[in-house]
């Protein structure tokens, strides 16, 4: 009799043969822009994971062994990897953040994880709020963000020398916090429209200055967001290291500010 072309075990022939005796995927597959991904179980009883093959595999497979020496509790952790793009990654129970309260508070998080990544030499290539993950199993919500990924961000979280063929950065990846940080910010992403219309914006304007959305933005604060998004990659910070220790000074800076306003 012939095996049921849906059925878990035919599912999981199509997966690297070593993994076939330790996962057993649990539902159908679903794709993604960068991704075919199934949520499965361990057969060791240590809970779910998920599977995924990436759809473009060659500037994930070269640096696979880093990835998985990375271990951060702010990033998704990558348990195995196969060539072609095959990785297994920890299953998170997560809400998205959004530009409220909650979502202002996990920047600093945020920028850990990202500058943990650069620190190993990684790059990120994809950060936009679908990856930035919330993670609730403790007494607060905390921020996870997503493994590096192939492939490269879309408009607006792509930097401009990105949407002109450009090879991804770390200061690429600045380029998408800094867009994300907007958001949480102010409650209003810097550039908006279609598709074309975001990638015509993000090669020839610049962000609006974010004080007049939130008027009493501390201008420290405020100089640190537009660093982030200058066109330029030579006028950004470097990388998200950078990126995280200005945002420490420019809360230090804000807070007598801060203290004025109150």
């Amino acid at each position: 009799m012939s095996q049921d072309s849906t059925s878990p075990r035919a599912i999981s022939q199509e997966w690297p043969a070593a993994w076939r005796g330790w996962l057993l995927p649990d539902g159908p597959p679903r794709r993604s822009r960068h991704a075919l991904s199934w949520r499965a179980r361990r057969l060791d009883d240590a809970g779910s994971v998920l599977v995924k093959r990436l759809h473009r595999p060659d500037s994930f497979d070269p640096v696979a062994k880093r990835v998985l020496a990375l271990h951060h509790p702010g990033i998704t952790r990558v348990l195995a990897a196969a060539p072609l793009g095959w990785l297994v990654v920890e299953a998170v129970p997560v809400d998205r953040p959004a530009a409220t309260p909650v979502g202002a508070a996990a920047l600093p998080a945020i920028l850990a994880a990202a500058a943990a990544l650069h620190r190993a030499g990684l790059v990120h290539r994809n950060i936009h709020p679908g990856n930035i993950l919330l993670r609730h199993d403790g007494l607060r919500p905390e921020p996870v963000l997503c493994e590096p990924m192939s492939g490269a961000a879309a408009a607006p979280y792509a930097a401009p020398e990105t949407l002109r063929g450009g090879s991804p950065t770390p200061s690429a990846d600045v380029w998408a916090l800094g867009v994300l940080a907007y958001r949480l910010l102010t409650g209003h992403a810097p550039f908006a429209g279609t598709a074309s219309a975001l990638a015509d914006q993000v090669l020839t304007d610049r962000a609006p200055q974010p004080s007049f959305l939130v008027p009493d933005m501390p201008r420290p604060l405020e100089a640190w967001l537009l660093r982030a998004l200058e066109p330029d990659p030579r006028d950004r910070f470097a990388d998200a290291r950078e990126m995280e220790a200005a945002h420490r000074g420019a809360q230090h800076d804000a807070r007598p500010s801060l203290a004025r306003a109150a």
